[in-house]
């Protein structure tokens, strides 16, 4: 019965790193992330993603 339980335990941690992992890395939840940090900053999310897309541009110069 222990080692049932056991099983039944990690198969669910793994289950639910498996799925922070997908939300994360997951293109529409990193939108939604990054929406919600404008909104939560008080800025407009239009700017927020043109300064995002304007520091991206400088990174092939570091």
């Amino acid at each position: 019965m222990a080692k049932r339980r056991k099983r039944k335990l990690i198969g669910m941690l793994l289950a639910i790193l498996a799925l922070s992992i997908i939300l994360t890395y997951n293109p529409v939840s990193v939108r939604v992330m990054t929406v919600a940090v404008a909104v939560w900053h008080k800025i407009d999310p239009a700017i927020f993603y043109r300064l995002i897309r304007t520091e991206s541009s400088f990174r092939s110069f570091a």
